[in-house]
C-alpha cells in the first residue's frame, strides 16, 4: 500500500486578499493528484478565497512572520544567531553587487526571514507517515529557510516556482540576489514559467541546470466556464483594454499619452478604454488624469480592482478589439493569457517571457521601452482597422491553447511534484 502524498504550498497571500491569481485555478490540480494540500500563506488579510475540499490552512507561518519586529518573541530572539550566520555567509556575494549598502540591507532582511522559516519548519510536528513535498510559489528567502531545514533535518525536498521580481537580478533591489550561493546549495528544483526566465536561471544557477525546468502557467478555456466569447464587433466603437496594478512598472501614464495621441490622430473614430486594477487613492488620481488628458472620442472607464470572475464576465460581453500592456518588466501575465484565451490580440511590450505569448500573427510586440507614439500607432494599425484582427483573433486563441491552456499544462505539473514528492 501506497503512502499518502502531502503537499505543503507556501505562498505569500493566497488564499487570502488579491495577487497569486494563478493558484486559483492551478489548486484544482494539485488537490487532485495529492492526497493533502496544505497552504500556509506568509501574510493574511480579511477576504479569502475559496479553496478545495482537501485543501488545509496553516496559519502557523503567517503569525510568526507577523512577529518579525517583535524582538521580544521568543522564536525571534531563538531565530537571531542563526539568522546573522545566514547573513555573514550571502555576504561572500557583497563585491558583486553595484548598490553594496542596499545588498547589505536586502542580505540582512532575507537572512533573517529566512531563519524564521527555518524555525518554522523545524518546529512544525513532522508527517512521517507520508510522501511530502514543500513547494513554494516564489523563489524567495522564505523558500531558502525551509530548505535549509530541510536539508538539516533530512527533510523532504523543497521546489520553487520562479516568475518576476524573484527570478530577473537585475530587477532585484541591490541589482543581485541575497544569498545567491545558499540557494544554489540548497533548492532541490525550480520550475520557470517562461522560457526568458529559465535561461536568467540557468546563467545564475549553473550547478542546478539540471533541476530547472520549464512548466508554464495557464487559464481556463472560457468556454469550460460556461461563458461566450464574442465574435460580431459592435460598430463604430473600438474597445480596447488593460489590466494591471498601478505601479510604476506598468506605465500607465505612457498608455494614457499614447491614449491621447491616438484620440487626437483619428477625431471622427470612438476609443473606449477599459482599466482593471488598482484602488484608492491612487485610482482615483488616474480618474482624474484621464479626465484631463484624454480627448472626448477617448471615454475612460477605470474599473478599478475587481474579481478574476468580474474580468471574465466583462469579456465574455463585450467585444474586445484590443489588449495592451506597457509594462517595462514582466513575468508572463496572467492578464494576457486571459485575454488570448478570448481570442483577444495583444499589444505589449516586448519584456520577460511576453514575446513567448504574443508571437507573430497574434498580436503585436513593441519596443521594451516604447515611445507613446509607437504605442499609438500599433493601436491605430488595427483599431482604425480592425478586418487586419479577424486572423489574429484566431491565432491569439490558438496560441492560447497550444501554450496557456490550464486543462493541459497543471495536471502535468501536478504529476512532476507527486513524483518528487514519493522519489
Amino acid at each position: 500500500m501506497t503512502e499518502p502524498t502531502t503537499l505543503l504550498l507556501v505562498t505569500t497571500r493566497y488564499p487570502y486578499g488579491h495577487g497569486e491569481e494563478f493558484l486559483e485555478t492551478e489548486i484544482k490540480y494539485l488537490a487532485r493528484e495529492f492526497d493533502t494540500v496544505i497552504v500556509a500563506p506568509s501574510e493574511t488579510s480579511d477576504a479569502m478565497r475559496e479553496i478545495p475540499a482537501n485543501v488545509e490552512l496553516d496559519l502557523s507561518l503567517a503569525n510568526l512572520l507577523s512577529k518579525m519586529r517583535d524582538m521580544c518573541s521568543h522564536a525571534i530572539l531563538g531565530t537571531t544567531f542563526r539568522s546573522l550566520a545566514l547573513a555573514i555567509t550571502g555576504l561572500r556575494d557583497f563585491r558583486l553587487s553595484r548598490k553594496p549598502y542596499t545588498f547589505l540591507y536586502q542580505t540582512l532582511r532575507a537572512a533573517f526571514r529566512a531563519g524564521l522559516a527555518q524555525h518554522w519548519l523545524e518546529k512544525r510536528p513532522s508527517q512521517e507517515q507520508v510522501s511530502l513535498l514543500i513547494y513554494c510559489y516564489w523563489l524567495n528567502e522564505i523558500a531558502l529557510g525551509l530548505a535549509l531545514a530541510s536539508r538539516t533535518q533530512g527533510g523532504p525536498k523543497v521546489i520553487c516556482r520562479a516568475h518576476r521580481h524573484d527570478l530577473y537580478e537585475e530587477e532585484m533591489p541591490a541589482g543581485k540576489r541575497p544569498l545567491h550561493t545558499l540557494f544554489e546549495e540548497n533548492i532541490d528544483a525550480i520550475f520557470a514559467v517562461s522560457e526568458s526566465g529559465l535561461e536568467s536561471l540557468k546563467k545564475q544557477f549553473p550547478a542546478l541546470e539540471e533541476s530547472l525546468t520549464l512548466s508554464r502557467l495557464g487559464v481556463e478555456d472560457p468556454e469550460s466556464r460556461g461563458l461566450r466569447i464574442p465574435h460580431t464587433r459592435e460598430p463604430g466603437t473600438s474597445r480596447l483594454v488593460s489590466c494591471s496594478t498601478l505601479s510604476p512598472v506598468k506605465r500607465l501614464p505612457l498608455l494614457l499619452a499614447a491614449l491621447k495621441h491616438l484620440g487626437d490622430r483619428f477625431p471622427t473614430n470612438r476609443f473606449d478604454w477599459h482599466h482593471f486594477g488598482g484602488n484608492g487613492s491612487s485610482l482615483d488620481a488616474l480618474k482624474q488624469e484621464a479626465l484631463e488628458t484624454l480627448p472626448s472620442n477617448v471615454v475612460p472607464h477605470c474599473h478599478g480592482q475587481l474579481s478574476n470572475r468580474q474580468v471574465l464576465d466583462f469579456y465574455s460581453s463585450n467585444h474586445v478589439d484590443v489588449f495592451v500592456n506597457v509594462s517595462s518588466s514582466e513575468g508572463i501575465p496572467v492578464s494576457i493569457m486571459e485575454a488570448m484565451s478570448f481570442g483577444i490580440p495583444v499589444v505589449a511590450t516586448d519584456v520577460g517571457g511576453t514575446r513567448e505569448a504574443v508571437v507573430p500573427g497574434s498580436g503585436l510586440l513593441l519596443s521594451p521601452n516604447p515611445s507613446f507614439q509607437e504605442v499609438a500607432t500599433a493601436l491605430a494599425e488595427h483599431l482604425v482597422a480592425p478586418n487586419v484582427w479577424q486572423e489574429m483573433r484566431a491565432c491569439a486563441r490558438k496560441t492560447w491553447a497550444a501554450r496557456y491552456d490550464a486543462a493541459k499544462n497543471y495536471p502535468t505539473f501536478a504529476k512532476q511534484l507527486k513524483s518528487l514528492a514519493v522519489s
